[in-house]
């Protein structure tokens, strides 16, 4: 589970905090082999029986994934310069093309946001078997 929350986005977590974390839970990362990682929002996790069959969906709150379609150097632009309407303007316009899952690759950069005012960019960093290494920018405004 990914929290898009500097606090919280560091931390790995398993399937069942789900729950707990309630709105703050924004993406599920599905390891496949050893360099197949996927992204989706966890509603499309839910609603696709990732989580299971316990949990309340009603407790998430709506989160939008999409391909970012900039470069790394602008990427760490907006990350130095802490260019918010940038960010907020890149997010808005890519994640209104959302997609359900995205593969992952070095490289690959992704837009996120939440219906909570959550804006947020990641760039994958390194992709393993059983985890993923990110740089990210994000704001809640």
């Amino acid at each position: 589970l990914y929290v898009l929350m500097k606090c919280k986005a560091n931390k790995n977590r398993p399937i069942t905090a789900a729950e707990v974390l309630g709105r703050e839970a924004n993406l599920l990362f599905l390891f496949g082999s050893s360099t197949e990682v996927h992204v989706c929002a966890i509603k499309t996790a839910y609603a696709s029986g990732l989580l299971g069959n316990s949990i309340n969906s009603e407790s998430f709150g709506e989160t939008w994934i999409a391909p970012a379609g900039i470069a790394t150097e602008d990427f760490y632009g907006f990350r130095s310069q802490k260019d918010v309407m940038k960010l907020v303007e890149i997010c808005r316009k890519v994640c209104s093309k959302r997609e359900i899952s995205i593969a992952l690759k070095p490289g690959e950069i992704i837009a996120m946001m939440t219906d909570g005012g959550k804006y947020g960019l990641f760039l994958v960093k390194r992709v393993a078997p059983t985890s993923i290494q990110i740089d990210a920018c994000h704001i809640l405004l």
